[in-house]
C-alpha cells in the first residue's frame, strides 16, 4: 500500500538536547507537537564522495567521505507565536543548540505510526515568508540532521 505524509505529526522538545542521542533517549523526552505543517520534514544523510585522479590511470579512483545530514525547509502555516510549537521552533532557531525532533507518519491500525527521531540544527522562522495577495503566509525553518543518523522506530 502507498503511504503519504497526510495525518504525519511533527514535534519538537523544547530543552536543548546534547550530540547523542540512543531511542530511549528520545522517548524518554517530552514533545509539543509544531501545528500546520506544510511540508513533511526530510531527515536525509547523504555520503559525501571523494575523488582522486592520478596521472597513471585512466579511471579516478572514488571513496566514500564524511556522512553529511541534508538540510531540507519545512514550512509551517504561520501560526501565532504564542503557540507552544512555534514558540519552541522559534527558540531552537534563535539557538546555535541542536534539538530533538519527531515525526510520526499516520500509518498505523495501532496505537503509534512510524516514528523518526533526529537531533537537528534549526534555523530560519521569524515572520512569514513573502509572497502574493493570493499565497498562504508561511513560517520556514531549515532542519539539519546532525552528529548521528536519524533513527527509525517501526508502527505498533
Amino acid at each position: 500500500m502507498a503511504l503519504t505524509h497526510q495525518g504525519g505529526v511533527l514535534s519538537i522538545c523544547a530543552t536543548a538536547q546534547s550530540p547523542t542521542l540512543n531511542q530511549a533517549a528520545f522517548e524518554a523526552l517530552t514533545f509539543v507537537e509544531v501545528p500546520g505543517v506544510v511540508t513533511a520534514p526530510s531527515f536525509r544523510i547523504e555520503q559525501n564522495t571523494l575523488t582522486q585522479n592520478t596521472l597513471g590511470d585512466d579511471i579516478a579512483q572514488i571513496q566514500g567521505g564524511f556522512r553529511t545530514g541534508q538540510t531540507t525547509d519545512n514550512t509551517i502555516a504561520f501560526r501565532e507565536i504564542t503557540d507552544p510549537g512555534i514558540a519552541a521552533m522559534e527558540a531552537a532557531a534563535s539557538s546555535a543548540n541542536l534539538y530533538a525532533l519527531k515525526y510520526e507518519l499516520n500509518n498505523s491500525g495501532g496505537s503509534n505510526g512510524t516514528t523518526y527521531y533526529a537531533l537537528c540544527f534549526v534555523a530560519g522562522g521569524g515572520g512569514p515568508e513573502g509572497g502574493g495577495g493570493e499565497d498562504f503566509a508561511n513560517r520556514v525553518y531549515s532542519l539539519t540532521p546532525s552528529h548521528q543518523a536519524p533513527i527509525e522506530v517501526a508502527a505498533a
